[in-house]
């Protein structure tokens, strides 16, 4: 694979010209990967993290590589809390992008996946949301500002739709929807894949994951 090129190590990893991938293993429970492109005289971010910690280190090494270029848009591949309740930490100048189905859902998937507060409340996912929730308090999530699809030849940041060495979470059936989108993944022909959760991989990571 593909992957073997790009180390699975936390940090940024330039998988092609001005774009890279932030990568955080294990791809565990709130461990996901984001995305940089940096263009003439801005940038754009893709996905945020979990929590604020991961998030402002993470930004803060963008920061070294974006200077003449900063942040201005904020790409979201899709509405669980793991890509995007760092979005707490942009500024103002930066627009929050999604395709129209993730605008949709934003409100609810930022409420179950992970709370913004500590709370003793009884919750539908693990203990882990005490553990993340003492560390996401803030300012609310920001809802996207626009909508848009843009497919990029080249590289591919496919989101949760693609797990690397784990199962991917499956909300809502049937199965075969993401079967699918894996097919019209591979389709669009990119030779470098970012998985929502786990190493960077290539086509063939992708033709695999239906099967693991």
């Amino acid at each position: 694979m593909l992957g073997a090129a790009h180390p699975y190590s936390r940090g940024l990893h330039e998988i092609g010209a001005d774009v890279w991938a932030w990568l955080e293993p294990d791809g565990g429970y709130g461990r996901s990967n984001a995305g940089l492109v940096r263009g003439r005289g801005s940038s754009w971010l893709v996905d945020a993290l979990f929590d604020l910690p991961m998030t402002e280190r993470m930004l803060a090494a963008m920061a070294e590589v974006t200077v003449g270029a900063p942040l201005r848009d904020a790409v979201l591949t899709h509405a669980d809390g793991d890509h995007t309740h760092g979005t707490q930490l942009l500024g103002p100048e930066v627009r929050i992008l999604a395709a129209a189905g993730t605008r949709r859902s934003g409100s609810a998937a930022s409420g179950c996946a992970c709370r913004t507060r500590p709370s003793t409340e009884r919750s539908p996912w693990t203990s882990a949301d005490a553990r993340w929730g003492s560390r996401t308090s803030g300012p609310p999530t920001p809802p996207p500002t626009r909508s848009c699809t843009s497919p990029t030849p080249g590289w591919l940041f496919a989101g949760d739709l693609l797990f690397i060495g784990g199962t991917p979470v499956v909300w809502a059936g049937p199965t075969g929807n993401w079967i699918a989108a894996c097919d019209t993944m591979v389709a669009l022909g990119a030779p470098t894949v970012v998985p929502g959760h786990g190493p960077v991989t290539d086509p063939d990571g992708i033709r695999a994951s239906p099967t693991t």
